[in-house]
């Protein structure tokens, strides 16, 4: 429960700071940091950096590595699920990769 409260908190500040637009925001399809100016303006268009689901799933993974010892029949798994919901978040286009690539690493680094 702590790296998770733990990593909700750090995700949700970057977001504020960052104020990244999404990959299918019409008005601005390249990617743009905006910074909170653009958060506050518009949280669902501009909150896409880091990947939250991403760093949720990657510190879920290096909890249950950590605490099943290091062992590789817990760790594989769940480094596995973890990327897939990294893949999926660029695959329906709420990400861009280095939003996944920072969630992932920001992730693992609280869960550990």
């Amino acid at each position: 429960m702590e790296a998770l409260t733990n990593i909700s908190l750090w995700d949700t500040a970057i977001k504020i700071l960052a104020g990244r637009n999404r990959p299918q925001d019409q008005v601005h399809p390249e990617s743009e940091f905006f910074g909170p100016v653009g958060y506050f303006d518009n949280p669902g268009v501009n909150s896409s950096f880091p990947s939250g689901h991403t760093a949720l799933a990657f510190t879920t993974a290096a909890v249950f590595m950590r605490e099943s010892g290091n062992n590789p029949w817990v760790g594989v798994p769940a480094y596995l699920i973890a990327s897939g919901v990294g893949f999926s978040r660029m695959y329906v286009e709420k990400h861009w990769l280095s939003d996944v690539i920072f969630g992932a690493v920001l992730g693992h680094s609280i869960g550990m």
